[in-house]
Parts: structure tokens; sequence; C-alpha cells
């Protein structure tokens, strides 16, 4: 570009900078450097730590009037050569990026600043998320359209059960009202699990570009993750408000409202985990499309409301059809006399055992993704390394021509690595609890 919009843009870039954010640039225009830049990075070839200071600290280490002059003078000796030189000097030993100094400096407080780190991405990649959704008029028209139009039918359809027992002695009336009851918690506990699923299963695949570049500056995996979760969890939980809230309260089913609308949450964010792991183990988003109805289509099929769930099938159904654990929980809670739960395959049902199974489902689901969002990024921390590890502490604006050398600097790979790890433990810990208490809690009550 011409000079004039060389000095504009890094004009710009020092306004950034002066107002607390760090910058980074590369080039090898160095006629504004000095007005603009705090710190300069000068690399040899293969990325050899040459240098690190101000532009003035630059001039005088390399003995030239303008930093273009550097350029002849790296020519003169070796990028190793180059190296050992800078090591020596005392500037060295005040790059606030040394690898060994951090590790000395920080190791009392390295837990704390993973843990800030996590917060700020998570924050940032929150608030982004719910800017972009605001914008887009059409989505949210069709996410509110959603929950009301799955309501307002499954309310016409079976309108007040309570009008289909005419005396007291009707019983038929009354097996036809716990009949639709029972209809109406399955056809609700499939609702919830698909609104959550078809709201996350094109999420990470249509971003995965975006996530690859932020990865490159040091995004963690698992801020990542749990943004969409945060996000799109609050989004399903009002989808199941408005779901539960319309039809409880149009049916009159008998059933504690709290209970159901608990439960109901629990599958929306079941669906939300689901339809995450779908999107990341997709290669396109047609994929992803695809692959929903492959997922919805078995909890329908196996929740255990359509027909009885027996042999290798129920084995199947306990570990990973959420809809099996969603109808028994939620149709325990259904005031229906022993034998009409028998008929609906829901006696022997308790809420607690599909609660922490629904939990421990949602667990296992979260630690895939985080494996797959790290195994899937591995290649990126050995790409361009200088590049990921170019991220100064200081609000600076540097000069790098070239990628750093891992040697050089402080990789902050280890953050993302060390928190993904905690995170995952504590999934596993918190999986293996519910685990427990829900086939202790089967084995006691379950038919």
């Amino acid at each position: 570009m011409d000079e004039h919009s060389d000095y504009e843009i890094m004009d710009l870039l020092k306004k950034m900078a002066s107002d607390g954010k760090t910058v980074v640039i590369v080039t090898h225009n160095l006629a504004n450097i000095e007005k603009t830049c705090d710190r300069v990075v000068v690399l040899c070839k293969n990325g050899y730590l040459a240098f690190c200071g101000t532009p003035k600290e630059a001039k005088e280490y390399f003995g030239v009037d303008s930093l273009g002059l550097i350029y002849p003078i790296l020519e003169q000796a070796s990028p190793q050569e180059w190296m050992d030189r800078f090591r020596k000097h005392k500037l060295f030993k005040v790059i606030p990026l040394h690898k060994e100094n951090i590790i000395q400096n920080r190791q009392t407080d390295e837990f704390e600043e993973n843990l800030n780190i996590f917060v700020r991405q998570v924050r940032i990649l929150l608030e982004r998320r719910v800017r972009i959704q605001l914008c887009d008029i059409r989505s949210l028209i069709i996410i509110g359209g959603q929950c009301l139009v799955v309501a307002l039918l499954i309310s016409l359809l079976f309108g007040n059960v309570d009008n289909m027992v005419k005396g007291l002695l009707d019983i038929k009336g009354v097996n036809e009202r716990g009949g639709a009851s029972a209809t109406i918690v399955f056809l609700m506990v499939v609702s919830c699990l698909w609104f959550g699923c078809n709201n996350t299963a094109k999420e990470i695949v249509q971003e995965r570009n975006i996530y690859q570049r932020e990865r490159d500056v040091n995004l963690f995996p698992s801020s990542y993750l749990f943004s969409k979760l945060l996000f799109f969890g609050c989004v399903g939980s009002i989808q199941a408000t408005v779901l539960c809230g319309i039809v409880c309260c149009y049916t009159q089913i008998d059933i504690p409202v709290l209970g159901a609308w608990i439960m109901m949450l629990l599958l929306t964010f079941v669906g939300t985990t689901i339809g995450l792991c779908v999107s990341i183990f997709s290669k396109s988003e047609n994929v992803a499309s695809a692959l929903v109805p492959v997922v919805i289509i078995p909890q329908i099929i196996l929740a255990g409301c359509v027909y009885p769930v027996g042999g290798i099938l129920k084995i199947v159904s306990l570990f990973i059809i959420p809809t099996y654990w969603g109808y028994g929980g939620t149709g325990s809670l259904l005031d229906l006399g022993g034998e009409i739960l028998t008929r609906r395959n829901l006696g022997g049902w308790t809420f607690a055992p599909a609660f922490f199974m629904l939990i421990f489902q949602s667990c296992v689901l979260i630690g895939i993704s985080i494996w797959r969002l790290v195994s899937e990024t591995t290649t990126l921390n050995t790409r361009s390394p200088g590049i990921r590890n170019a991220n100064p502490i200081t609000n600076t604006t540097g000069f790098i021509p070239v990628p750093i050398p891992r040697q050089a600097f402080h990789s902050p790979k280890r953050f993302g690595a060390f928190w993904t790890s905690v995170i995952v433990i504590l999934l596993i810990v918190l999986a293996a609890w519910s685990a427990y208490i829900t086939i202790r809690g089967y084995r006691l009550r379950a038919p």
C-alpha cells in the first residue's frame, strides 16, 4: 500500500493499543514503526529471535539510524548466531514473555489466571453470539415459533383431558384420560429434546473456519463449547418453559408443573449437547442436517411409549436414549392408577434416577465434545507456532516479520490443555456419581 494508507492503518492500530487492546502486526514496511509501535520483535530466517525491545533500543542494538537498515545487517551472521548473541544481552533478561520468567513468577497464580482467561473468553463469545442472534430476526421468529406451534398443536389435539371423564364411575374415561396424559408427556419429552438438538446441530460446523482462526490466537476449546452451552441452554430453557406452560395449563394434565418443567429443561439441555456433538463430528452443514433425524427417530421409537422396550434394546435405551429416562421420569409424576401406569410402561419409575441419568448423559456428551474439539485442533498447535505464541502480556504493538520460534516465548497452549483437563476430570467425577445414584435407584424402583 502507499505511505499515506500505511500511516492511517498504523495510527488506527496505535489507538487500539492505547484503548487497552493487545495489537500484534506482521509487516515489512518500517516507515511508521518508530512512531506507532511500543515494542518490536526482529526475527531471522526460520524464526530465530534476533531482538526484542523498543524501536529505540533496536536501533542502538544494531547500530543503525533507521530500522530499515537492520535487514542487510542480519545477513552478516547466521540466524543461530544472532539468537545466541541476543541471549547474552541484558535486554533478553527483561523480556516479559520469556518462558522461564513466566513459569517462575506465575506458579502461585496459574489456576487463577486460567480461570480468568476462561471466564473472559466465555463472556466475549457469549456477547458476540447474542449480538449475532439479535440481528437475525428471521431466526428468532423461527426459534420462538417452534415451541408455540408444537404447544398449540398438542393442546388443540388433546384439549382438556378432564373432559374425557364424564362421571365418577366412568372407568373408560379415566383410562382415556390417563393414556392421553402419558401421550402428552411423551410428546413434550420428544419435542424438548428436538428443540435443543435442532438449535445446535449446525452451530459449530458452520463456524469451523472462524473457530480454527481463533484457536490460532489461543481460544480455549472449553471456552468455545461452554459459550455455546450457555447461550443455547438459555434459548432451549425459554422454549421448554413456553411449551410446558401452555400444554400443562391448557390440557390440565394431573402433574406437578414444577417437576415437569425441570425435566423439560434438562431434556432440552441434553438435546443441546447432542446437537453440539453432531455438529462437531459433521464435515458440513448438510451432513449435520441429515444426522438430526437419525438421532431423533430412535429417541421416539425406543422411548418406551410407542411400544415396550426389552432385551438388548432396553440396554441401549438405558445408556443412549435420553427420551427413555425423560418419559419415565416425567411420567412417574402423573397421578394415574397403577394399572394405567403399567399399561403405559411407567410402572415403578421414579423421578430421581431419571434426573441423574440425564445429567450423566449430558456430562458424557460434553466430555466427548471437548475431546473432539481439542483433538481436531491438535495440528493447529504445531502450525505457525510463532503466530500462536505471539501474545504479548502488555498492551503493545509489535513488529513480527516471520513466526516466532516456540523456544523463544512462553506458549499459552498449556493454558487450554490445563483448563480442558480440569473440566473433563470434573465431568467424569460428576458423571460417575450420577451413574451410581441412577443405577442404584433404578435397581431398587424400576420394573
